[in-house]
This record gives structure tokens, sequence and C-alpha cells, in this order.
């Protein structure tokens, strides 16, 4: 037989209940409004790299310096695809819209590639791309050029010429980072061949970060 409560014990249930629903749903509710606010924060995060990806790809295809007929924001790879007017002839590169365009800035961009004129940007091939730049890379690449890459390019030279005296750096570049660390360089300079005369050389080599060459190849 089950047993009556009392008045009081009836209250101190009720009382107990309240308790419980209260304390119980609590965490419930606390967790059921971070799950909210963290996807409006997702929501407004993917928001803001959309209208930054627009807005670099408006840019971009309004700059007539690279003849572009095509831009195209990949989010599954996170690369932007760019289809413009490319002859061999021109200097027209992944790092030059890497440099012009501050793409470091676009921490969701991975990196770029180039495709020529006409090309349906949606759909690609990417081993049909005129060129690729890796933005890890490249940024690793701009860092070296800003360290001390004049001084190593001018101290190494002073050391290979037939006469340092009238060296003059006209060009240097670098090509690429190689799979061991080193950067593929390219340098035209003025210095006096073996005959005296002043002449315009060029050098290609590979450099560490410290400016130590290898694979070096001067010009006949």
């Amino acid at each position: 037989m089950k047993k009556e409560l009392t008045p009081e014990q009836l209250q101190q249930r009720r009382e107990t209940n309240k308790k419980i629903l209260k304390f119980g749903c609590l965490p419930i509710f606390v967790i059921f409004l971070l799950i909210i606010l963290f996807s409006k924060n997702d929501t407004q995060i993917n928001d803001a790299k959309t209208l930054n990806t627009d807005s670099l790809c408006a840019k971009i295809m309004k700059d007539s310096l690279y003849k572009v007929t095509d831009v195209y924001y990949n989010d599954k790879d996170s690369s932007v695809n760019i289809a413009i007017e490319y002859k061999k002839n021109d200097l027209i590169n992944a790092n030059g819209i890497y440099e012009n365009y501050k793409l470091s800035d676009y921490s969701n961009i991975e990196g770029v590639y180039l495709y020529k004129k006409g090309t349906t940007l949606s759909n690609v091939d990417k081993s049909k791309s005129l060129d690729y730049v890796s933005l890890n890379v490249a940024k690793r690449i701009k860092d070296f050029e800003n360290s001390a890459f004049e001084y190593h390019i001018k101290s190494f030279l002073e050391k290979n010429v037939n006469d340092p005296t009238d060296l003059e750096i006209l060009n240097k570049w670098v090509l690429g980072e190689n799979s061991d660390g080193t950067f593929a360089v390219k340098v035209t300079f003025r210095a006096k061949n073996a005959f005296g005369a002043l002449m315009i050389h060029t050098l290609n080599c590979d450099m560490d970060k410290d400016g130590n060459g290898s694979n070096i190849e001067f010009d006949k």
C-alpha cells in the first residue's frame, strides 16, 4: 500500500522537483546558447572570407595590366584561379599577382593558379595551369628577399668575378624555392671580364639563407 505523504512532505517534494528542473535544464540551456553563438561566429567568419575573396577577385578582374579574362575562387582547395592572356615572353606570373595584391593578408587563400585565356575556371585541370604559387612558399621567398639577400649577392659576386672594383648589380630575382630549402637565384650584373672590359653578365645559382651558393652558372 502506497504511503500517503503529509502536506509538509508534498511541499518539500515540490520544492525539490523545482530545483531539479531549474538546475538540470540550466546546463542544457547554456550548451544550446553556446552552439548558437559559435554558429553565428562561424557564419560571420565565412561571410568575411567570402567578401574578402569576392573583393579580391573583382580587383584582379579590373586590372588591365595582367589582361585578366576571368577569376574564380575555389573554396574546395582555397585557391584563386585566374584566366589570363599569357604569352611566352611576358613576365606575367603567379608571384607577381601574389606581390601586387598582398595575398599574404588573406589567411584563407592557399595558392594562386594561372590559366590561359578562355579557360573555364569552375572546372579546371590543375595539371594544365600555366603557373602556380603556394602562398606559404611565396612568403618564405619574400622573407629571404627581405633579409640579407642583396648583401649575400654582392659578397658572393665580389668573391667570384675577375675584378670586383667596378662591380654593379643591375637586377636580381628569386625564381623559386628548391626542395632542399635553398632558393633559385638569377642576377644580372656589370663587371670586368678577363681582358679588363666592362661587360654585362648573368649568374644563375641556388643560394641558402646564409648566402652560400651551389649549382653556380655564369654566362660565358
